[in-house]
């Protein structure tokens, strides 16, 4: 099966919003719950956290969605996000954020770091200045994980 031709700049508005729109294609393309697990999908606000599983033994799993296709501004975000999570989610031990864009890891012209680069540096820098965050395993669903779980769920 093929990769759909999809620019996520040009999502659909849902309830008002492309974010929202985009938010909730993350959340139908999720994963399914793990067996004896608690799925909880979030409202506004949503404490970092779009949705998450709670595991039997207690730890959490969760999903931060950033609609913006500028990687300071996404940068910026998620730290944000991984503050509010460590703060107020101990038990949480994956945090997944989904970007509606793939990081580049060839540098513009006249930068000195690739999308893919800052993200990089960015998470093991959060590691290190954020209390909490070393027991968190950063993850990244980007345009290409999203086109190909599409592509699972045709329809």
């Amino acid at each position: 099966m093929t990769t759909p031709a999809t620019d996520f700049r040009h999502i659909r508005p849902w309830r008002g919003s492309q974010d929202q729109a985009f938010e909730e294609l993350c959340y139908q393309l999720r994963d399914p719950t793990p067996q004896g697990a608690e799925l909880v999908k979030t409202g506004s606000p949503d404490g970092s956290l779009e949705w998450y599983v709670t595991c039997r033994n207690g730890v959490q799993w969760g999903w931060q969605v950033k609609y913006s296709f500028d990687i300071d501004n996404l940068l910026k975000g998620m730290e944000k996000s991984l503050k509010t999570v460590v703060e107020k989610r101990p038990n949480c031990r994956r945090l997944t954020f989904c970007i509606p864009f793939d990081l580049p890891v060839a540098s513009e012209a006249g930068k000195r770091k690739s999308a893919r680069q800052k993200f990089e540096d960015k998470k093991k820098s959060w590691r290190k200045r954020i209390p909490g965050a070393e027991r968190v395993c950063i993850e990244l669903w980007s345009e290409g994980n999203l086109l190909e779980r599409l592509v699972q769920h045709p329809g």
